[in-house]
Formats: C-alpha cells, structure tokens, sequence
C-alpha cells in the first residue's frame, strides 16, 4: 500500500463497523510516576464482552505483569468512548483501574499516520482482516536513565519479571500487548490499529470459459467497493486488465459475502493473477497475488493425472510407487508393475512413456548377444528431455549404474551432429535413502562414455515427493530437484 491515512480519516469511514476499544499498556515507575513505555490501542468490531474476554484469556495463559517497577495493564471500553480516550491521550495521561500512566506530553492519536496492510501486520497473532497502523513516539527524555524505553533493561526489572515466567521485558510486552517487540523496540511507543474489514477470500480461474470469480467478505456496514484484477507474466509484456461485475452472495448481521465475475480472452491468461479491493473513499484496502495454476481446476492444470486418478487413487497410486513390496501381485511381477507405475508418474510430469517390458533388452543385430539391458523410455516434448530409465524394487548395484550409462552410449553412438535433446539416465528405486547421485565404476575401457556419467537416482524418497508435488501442482519443484532442466523452460 502506498497511500498513508490518519486515523481520524479511517475511523471516520469504518466507526460504524466499530464496537469496543481494546487499549493495553506497558509502563515504568520513574520519579514516583508510571511512565509509557508502550501503549497498543486495538479498535475491534467485537462487542465489549467478547473483547474483554478474549485479552483476559491472554492474561490467563500468560499471566499478568505487576513488579514493583514494571507493570503491564490493560481496558476495555465500548467504542462510543472513543471522543473521551482521545482525550485522555490529548492530556498525555491514561487512566486504569489501579494507576495512571503518564506521556509527558500531548499524544495526538487520530493524528498518527500508517498504511492499511493486508499482509505484514505488526500486531499479534496476525489479524483477520486488513490494518490501518498508526503509530506515534512521545518520549523526549535524552537521559537514558529516565528514559522508559531504556530504563526497562535495568537488571533488577528483569530479574522481576523472570521471576514470573518471562525470559525477558521484551517476552512479555510481546505475549501481551500483542505486538511483534521481541526482537527490540520500535521507534514508537504509542501503537494504534484499526480494522478495514473487507477482504478478498477466494479466486478461480476458468479457461474454457475465460471467467475469472473472486469471493469475498465484508461488514455489512462497509459498502461502496470494487474490484480490479489484472494477468502478467514474467516476460515484462504489459498487464491484461480484467473488468469485474460485483454483487452481493449472502448477509447475515455480521459479514457480507460477495462475487466478483471478470471475462478475460483464453489467450490473456498469463502466469500471475493480481486482485486488488478498492474502497471508494479509501482506495486499495487489500490486494493479493497468485499464481494462475493454483487456481485452475485440477483437470485444466494435469489432465493426465486428473484422469489417472479416476482409474487408480493417489493413496493407492503412493503404495505401488513407494511401496510396491507390500502390495499383493496380481498377473504380472512386483518388478513389472513397479516399471508400470513409475510410468504413470513420469506421464503425469508430461512424459511421454514406453515402458520396454519383454523387449528391454539391447541386442546385438548380427550376433544377438545382449549388450544391456533398460526399463523405459521418456521424452518430454516441451522440454526436448529424454529420461533412460532402469527400475528395481531393492538398492541398486553398482554394475547397474555402469549398465546404464553404457546403455545410453550405445543408444546415442550412430547419432549424427549434436542432440536436439538432452539425455539423462535415472535409475528408479522403491528403496529409501539410496545416494542421489552415483558415479558409476566405468568396467569397460573400449567404452567411450560422455564426459558427464553420472546416474540420478529417484529412491523410494524422491517417488514420494514426486506424488506430493502432483497433488500441490508444484510440477516445476520436480524438474529442479530430479533433472538438469532450468525452471524457465516450461
């Protein structure tokens, strides 16, 4: 977000959404006087008791803070009192239930700027909806020793506070008042956060019908938002803008659904889709970005492993990939249904697969004595990849390794100039933790074997991680973690 607001203007948009006022102070006896060390207003839509319970639910986890010279309060207020905090604040004095907290100077609270955020809040745990954050810093004092923000590091009032479960000032501040200090304070010591509470929730791409649909949520009290998206890549070509149409879903007396349906040509649907929910009087209140695969229906982004898992479950597909010891032979070896089924996988990533069965081995032409021998063939179109693969149920042997790599020199001896396509052996494994990388023992001295022998190993591990990144259209994670090929070729 780039346009920053002071609170008064945003309150003055959203009060009607407004019910109670959470404030929580750290302070410091200094000169027989509680003095700031940290205040955090919260504006909520909570009614007063909910708001109560729930910070008295934080004292009751962690326990509340009252040292001798160091002491953590908190009230809760209906938001009509708003008028009468802000002048308690005007008069750089807070009032609580046991003491008053003093700033030594007026604090102008409506007056602090910030920046709605919809994603990197500094308050804690991380807010349901959108924030304006405003913040202000009063203290004045240049002596460090009646500098609260300072003086909290005395010896003695961290020996106090750990005594009541806190590793630190910092641990406490953070765990109630809610703020992310635990790192150190910021430059602020009064702390104001108001809701904007109006979100985008859900968004779904649909090629075949070039319809783009975001779902949302707001207060029924908030109206008067629309909706802007827009298709980039990574090529630097310019935005495809989407005009969207809103209306309402659902209401109910504490949220307001609506749906947002944009029309986008096929062609226009590029890698990154960017949503933004802009206010009328406000502008940008929350904006996100995916990308566009996450948003595809399933069948549009594998077509191949939607319709694979229509025949066989991803569970049951895990199970003959990873574990194909346990599952019961049917007409065919564990070893021929494991070369079987890593096929389906590498079909899924886009392969095109033969799996070689009785015709696997390499055969002298005129002698018919078997040079080697190889499990299955792969070739990805779009990436000119083709996969040399050997399968085994058990730990490869070493002389395996060196089987494959022979066998891809042989495969590639009569081929003429260079090769439009690069050429990896795998060797396949159902066992876990086999070495990624083997560098085979090279028996055969009249072998010329390319410059780079070395074999990828997919184990039982690796297979299983292939599934998962399947099932989280993470495709391209499985070309970078198995293969040569660069993430930019797709």
């Amino acid at each position: 977000m780039s346009v920053r607001f002071n609170v008064a203007e945003v309150v003055g948009v959203v009060e009607k959404t407004l019910s109670s006022i959470d404030i929580r102070t750290a302070s410091i006896l200094i000169d027989n006087k509680w003095q700031n060390v940290m205040s955090v207003i919260r504006l909520s839509s909570d009614c007063i008791v909910s708001a109560s319970a729930r910070v008295e639910d934080i004292w009751g986890k962690h326990g509340s803070v009252h040292t001798d010279e160091f002491r953590i309060d908190y009230k809760v207020l209906a938001f009509a009192e708003w008028a009468a905090l802000l002048g308690e604040f005007s008069a750089g004095q807070l009032r609580f239930a046991e003491t008053e907290v003093e700033f030594g100077r007026a604090v102008d609270v409506g007056g602090s700027l910030g920046y709605v955020q919809s994603k990197y809040h500094s308050l804690w745990p991380q807010p349901e909806w959108p924030m304006l954050e405003g913040s202000v810093y009063t203290i004045t004092v240049p002596d460090a020793s009646k500098n609260p923000q300072y003086r909290i590091n005395a010896e003695n009032i961290q020996r106090a506070v750990s005594k009541l479960g806190y590793s630190s000032v910092l641990d406490a501040m953070t765990e109630l008042l809610g703020l992310k200090i635990s790192q150190g304070l910021s430059g602020f010591d009064v702390f104001v956060a108001v809701p904007v509470m109006a979100k985008i929730s859900e968004a779904v791409v649909c090629p075949s019908d070039g319809i783009v649909k975001a779902t949302g949520l707001s207060h029924p009290a908030l109206a008067s938002f629309r909706l802007f998206g827009s298709f980039y890549g990574n090529s630097g070509a310019p935005r495809e803008r989407i005009p969207f149409l809103v209306e309402e879903s659902e209401r109910s007396d504490a949220v307001r659904g609506f749906i947002g349906k944009g029309h986008v040509p096929t062609s226009k649907i590029y890698e990154y889709l960017d949503l933004k929910l802009v206010h009328d009087e406000l502008g940008e209140v929350y904006s996100h970005t995916w990308r566009t695969r996450e948003l595809i229906p399933e069948q549009y982004v594998n077509p191949l492993y939607f319709l694979l898992m229509k025949f066989c479950s991803a569970s049951k597909l895990h199970s003959l990939v990873v574990r194909p010891h346990s599952v019961p032979p049917q007409k065919t070896k564990p070893q021929k249904d494991f070369e079987q089924n890593v096929a389906w996988v590498l079909s899924c990533y886009g392969f095109a697969t033969i799996v070689l069965g009785a015709h696997e081995d390499l055969v002298a032409e005129e002698t018919k004595v078997k040079r080697g021998s190889l499990d299955l063939l792969a070739y990805h179109p779009f990436r000119k990849l083709v996969l040399l693969g050997a399968c085994t149920l058990n730990v490869p042997k070493e002389e395996d390794y060196s089987q494959l790599v022979s066998v891809r020199t042989m495969l590639l001896e009569d081929w003429k100039g260079d090769l439009p396509f690069s050429c990896e052996v795998v060797m396949f494994t159902a066992a876990p933790d086999c070495p990624v990388r083997s560098n085979p023992t090279i028996l055969d001295s009249f072998i010329s074997l390319p410059t780079d022998g070395n074999v990828r190993v997919i184990d039982g591990n690796g297979l299983s991680e292939a599934l998962r990144l399947l099932q989280e259209r993470k495709e391209e994670l499985f070309f970078r973690r198995f293969t040569a090929m660069d993430l930019s070729v797709s």
